[in-house]
């Protein structure tokens, strides 16, 4: 069963509150209101949803569904092309090293070296001589960008630009 929860009570301040709900019973609603926070109980009646509501929320969560398909079928082809540029600015042994680590290794122009991983944060390591962790930094765009999009440019940052990505990077 489907039903739609209102609330026709309001007060000055306040939030209010509706659920969808489908077993067909009554719910309660709570809000604060006010600066002492205030709070307010409101007992709220659900109603039957009409064949029209409901053929309405159908196609709204039809259209949600499509909609959410088509923005992952573009973010995979983007990260498809995004992939495909990194590899074809890649020397053959750095593509044989990610392929080998899951991970690009770049030197930088004052001789560090950084290990950059496909992640969403916290992706750059510093390495020592040895091959151990000595720090690990944080840079990334705001927007969503693919991964071989971001690992492109934080390369070409190391390689050109150490001090500006060590400015603005943040370090973990």
């Amino acid at each position: 069963m489907m039903a739609t929860l209102t609330a026709t009570n309001s007060t000055t301040g306040a939030w209010e509150s509706w659920a969808g709900d489908t077993s067909g019973t009554s719910t309660w609603a709570v809000w604060a209101s006010g600066t002492g926070c205030t709070t307010n109980i409101a007992y709220l009646q659900s109603r039957e949803l009409s064949a029209e509501e409901r053929e309405q929320m159908r196609l709204e969560d039809e259209r949600r569904r499509q909609d959410e398909a088509r923005r992952a079928e573009e973010r995979r082809q983007a990260d498809a092309r995004a992939d495909g540029l990194l590899l074809a600015c890649l020397t053959p042994a750095e593509r044989k090293t990610m392929e080998k680590m899951a991970a690009l290794v770049v030197r930088s122009q004052t001789g560090r070296t950084f290990r950059l991983r496909r992640s969403r944060s916290r992706n750059v390591d510093e390495m020592d001589a040895d091959g151990n962790v000595i720090a690990r930094f944080c840079i990334h765009p705001q927007d969503h960008m693919p991964h071989g999009d971001l690992l492109l440019a934080q390369k070409l940052m190391l390689e050109t630009d150490e001090a500006e990505f060590l400015r603005i990077a943040n370090r973990g």
